[in-house]
């Protein structure tokens, strides 16, 4: 079977567990959401961002390690295990050390709540990762997701139903300390295969690479959390739980898209091993995952804030207002972070840096803004703003093919947002023109508005399927897909 195919299957497989996760999460968020304030929501972020900086900071780059070695050996993985077992230990004690301070800074003291459980979940998380890197090794996509599911099913529904005995504000940690314990004892026991032991081994080259990947990360990670701890500075955390919830209603489906895409590519990357397969394979993520993500966010992007009214109920208008530039940003995201991925995998990182110093220059003028007149929607414009220009840079720098190739791989990308716009704007408009009467009025009208909407969106991009590059890439790869049309 070919890697293509290989790929392909991976990808079925983990979009199927990360729509049930995001499912399970949209509903987990809306329970919570009912339960907590605003100012609740914000103290959490702000102490899980610490947590994420400082797992960052001294264990990312192991399962990243695991993934790109060619051999890798049993006593690689025993030395990989040890320092992110150590690291993440480590990690938790800077964690509790750093946290009161950290609060302080950024107006939402009443998140040391959450210390205890956190710290656990920082020295445990990277272990676990690093069992399951070893897992996605095997490439049995089916057993990735089967670890996945486990983990997040466990752990959501236990949390869940703690909030609702109890409604404790600390216990929103509780799924966030158990999804990392759940994952790496089900990474273990789903495990088939030994590493073998080779005698005379040379040392691998771990820490020069975890360290570059660190590096690259830690960038990352701060310029995503750039607009929160500015929003969080300058308006406390309320203002912050507003932006942290419309994030979430765009991260959620962001995260799933291209986690299940880059779980599903990361096993294989090593095993192109010429430019020509390499070039070929970026080209056509860019291309699939743009495809796909686009449209998807552009809906998201249209009816984000009657979407988020009806999701988090009353009180959360604030939030649905931000929803239109959050969706735009993660819909970028999905093919900048495969791009960057598949730049990893390959020990490729100087143009991936350039694009994060871009995104950082585009990202100031609209803190500034945020700064000086603590509109959120500043904090949402800057996110929009940076990820698109990060996203064409990454596209035109990346040492792939030839320039023509780059450029229209870059016309490839720009015509499926122009797609994805145009059909979003056609559904908006015929929603619009509906005028709920009765039973339909109300939240009913709004969930008809939007259902009208979107169904008409669809049709019509499945309409025009036969002439978009996505279907293209998949036909050239013998991939040939029903469209309203009938065959192309």
């Amino acid at each position: 079977m070919s890697t293509f195919r290989l790929a392909t299957r991976g990808v079925v497989w983990m979009l199927g567990a990360q729509v049930i996760t995001s499912l399970g999460q949209f509903l987990y968020a809306a329970l919570t959401a009912r339960v907590f304030s605003p100012s609740d929501f914000g103290g959490f972020a702000a102490s899980l961002s610490l947590t994420g900086l400082l797992t960052l900071l001294t264990t990312t780059g192991f399962p990243s390690y695991i993934l790109m070695s060619g051999n890798l050996s049993r006593r690689a993985a025993n030395l990989t295990r040890l320092l992110a077992l150590g690291g993440g230990v480590a990690a938790s004690v800077l964690f509790l050390v750093a946290l009161p301070s950290w609060l302080y800074a950024l107006k939402a003291v009443t998140g040391s709540i959450f210390a205890p459980a956190l710290a656990i979940s920082q020295a445990v998380a990277p272990i676990a990762a690093v069992e399951s890197a070893i897992l996605r090794r095997e490439g049995r996509p089916g057993a990735d997701a089967t670890a996945l599911l486990t983990a997040f099913v466990l752990s959501a529904s236990s949390g869940a139903v703690a909030i609702f005995v109890h409604k404790d504000s600390w216990q929103l940690a509780l799924p966030t300390v158990l999804y990392p314990v759940v994952l790496f004892a089900s990474s273990v026991a789903l495990r088939r295969h030994r590493l073998p032991n080779i005698p005379n081994e040379t040392p691998p080259s771990l820490f020069r690479f975890s360290g570059r990947v660190t590096a690259q990360n830690v960038g990352f990670f701060a310029l995503q959390q750039a607009s929160g701890w500015v929003v969080s500075a300058r308006m406390g955390a309320q203002g912050l739980g507003y932006f942290t919830r419309a994030g979430t209603l765009a991260g959620m489906p962001a995260t799933a898209l291209s986690l299940a895409i880059n779980r599903a590519m990361q096993p294989h990357w090593r095993k192109l091993t010429n430019s020509a397969s390499s070039d070929r394979a970026i080209k056509e993520a860019s291309i699939l995952s743009s495809g796909l993500a686009f449209f998807l966010f552009g809906l998201l992007a249209t009816y984000g804030p009657e979407l988020t009214t009806l999701w988090l109920g009353p009180g959360w208008s604030k939030a649905g207002e931000l929803v239109p530039f959050m969706a735009v940003s993660y819909g970028i995201s999905v093919p900048f972070t495969i791009l960057a991925n598949s730049a990893e995998m390959r020990g490729i990182f100087s143009p991936v840096r350039r694009s994060q110093l871009i995104m950082g220059g585009f990202m100031l003028p609209c803190l500034l803004a945020l700064i000086m007149t603590g509109s959120l929607l500043w904090a949402g414009a800057a996110m929009a703003i940076a990820q698109g220009a990060a996203l064409v840079s990454l596209l035109l720098s990346l040492p792939w093919g030839t320039k023509t190739n780059r450029t229209q791989t870059l016309l490839a990308v720009g015509r499926q947002a122009i797609w994805s716009a145009a059909f979003c704007s056609l559904g908006w408009l015929v929603a619009s023109s509906i005028e709920p009467t009765g039973i339909y009025d109300g939240r009913y009208g709004v969930a008809l508005r939007i259902g009208v909407g979107c169904s008409f969106s669809i049709a019509a991009f499945l309409f025009s399927a036969r002439w978009n590059a996505v279907v293209a890439v998949l036909h050239d790869r013998g991939l040939r897909l029903p469209t309203l049309r009938g065959p192309a």
